[in-house]
């Protein structure tokens, strides 16, 4: 029995020659006032030199022009385009990214992986320093005012596979102690003089006794170990003890944890505390500089403090832009004697906001007499006036050594008698 097979697509329209058009210019295509028009013009003024010298002037030329994979790249980070191949399909299907080829034909993703990873940091900060430089002169951008603020991004590394100081310091001490009683031992059991021997020289000497007497060492059960083997194991242990604490405590630097997975990650305090224990994380202290909703530089630090982070970063933002800020805004966290002193001594305006400001405001704290700043100063005496009404004469001045080799100065104030105070 035939069937009327009426469900049978019919495609002849699908496959119907369309009229071919050729558009002079896929800019005609573009508004005016696009966001890719704008971003053009600006890099259009900077110099690329440096980076044309990534490539060489002999052999084969490149697909794309370089500044023109640039123009590409920064577009695509403003857009939050990360990926290569996402960027290799945007400029082949986007019209913007299309009209930035100016007619080159859309590049592989490796011509991308390629061109990022020949543009080193300096080159890319050389142009960072002159897009800032194209942005002041058309907006309202300039190098006066500088705001910072800091957060800390998490770092992809296992979280328990940290190191702290204090523990490799502890085992680090009990070394001296064990190798003192392995030189006693090689005495009783071997007759040989090592006092005057470090660690390294123990097991050394003990590998060439093994040698000569043509000893074979013996591992596993059943497996009867000489006095000597037993001796050079301990060495070795102890020798080898040694050198992995001293290798984690040069990687660690001036910090107090890192990573085993991400040596540049510290383990610091985040906002995002799920398990509301205070657990400290791997992470990376990120600061950052902004003026007229523009980013001016971005500071990675391993530094948990963002005290600590202020002074290196305005010396980092004014080695990139080669301008001096006159004005400095922070928030509370970058509140140190040591911040205020470096910028008072550098000639900086700065609005950072005190420590204690919120404290301060309270009842608490303004009818709190045992501090300094609710008394009485009396200048010609230097001396201050107590809630009681006792004075608190000047006694000596007490200094001060943070890690950062800044020493500070604070005056010791002690009160004639405190009797019955409260």
């Amino acid at each position: 029995m035939n069937k009327n097979h009426t469900n049978e697509p019919n495609y002849t329209k699908l496959v119907m020659p369309r009229q071919l058009v050729l558009p002079l210019d896929y800019g005609i295509l573009i508004k005016e006032t696009a966001p890719v028009r704008l971003l053009d013009a600006v890099l259009e003024e900077l110099d690329y030199k440096e980076l044309q010298h990534l490539y060489s002037p002999k052999g084969r030329k490149s697909k794309v022009p370089p500044h023109i994979l640039f123009k590409i790249f920064v577009y695509a980070m403003s857009n939050g385009v990360y990926s290569t191949r996402m960027i290799q399909q945007q400029c082949e299907e986007n019209i913007n990214y299309m009209w930035l080829l100016q007619g080159y034909s859309a590049p592989s993703h490796m011509t991308f992986q390629r061109f990022f990873t020949r543009c080193t940091l300096d080159i890319l900060m050389n142009l960072f320093s002159q897009l800032m430089e194209a942005i002041n002169r058309h907006d309202t951008l300039t190098f006066n005012e500088v705001f910072i603020d800091g957060t800390k991004l998490e770092a992809n590394a296992n979280k328990y596979t940290f190191v702290w100081r204090k523990a490799v310091q502890k085992r680090l001490d009990t070394l001296p102690s064990k190798l003192a009683i392995l030189k006693q031992d090689i005495w009783n059991e071997l007759g040989l003089d090592t006092h005057c021997m470090n660690d390294e020289c123990i097991y050394t000497f003990l590998a060439k006794e093994i040698e000569v007497q043509h000893m074979e060492l013996v591992q596993g059960k059943g497996k009867h170990k000489t006095p000597l083997q037993r001796l050079y194991e301990r060495a070795e242990a102890l020798y080898e003890k040694r050198k992995e604490y001293e290798q984690q405590l040069y990687i660690m630097g001036e910090r107090n944890s890192y990573s085993k997975t991400d040596h540049d990650a510290t383990f610091m305090r985040m906002k995002e505390d799920h398990m509301r224990n205070g657990q400290l994380k791997p992470a990376y202290n990120v600061q950052l500089a902004v003026h007229s909703e523009y980013i001016m530089g971005i500071g990675v630090f391993s530094k948990s403090n963002d005290t600590n982070t202020l002074i290196p970063f305005i010396q980092q933002l004014e080695e990139i832009h080669r301008h001096r800020f006159t004005y400095v805004v922070a928030d509370a966290g970058y509140d140190s004697h040591e911040n205020l002193i470096w910028l008072k001594n550098n000639h900086y305006l700065s609005c950072i906001k005190p420590q204690y400001y919120e404290k301060a405001k309270t009842r608490t704290w303004t009818k709190d007499i045992s501090k300094a700043r609710n008394m009485e100063y009396i200048p010609e005496e230097d001396a201050f006036t107590c809630a009681k009404g006792r004075k608190l004469k000047y006694a000596f001045t007490r200094k001060a050594e943070n890690k950062t080799g800044f020493v500070s100065e604070r005056k010791v104030y002690i009160c004639e008698s405190c009797n019955r105070c409260g």
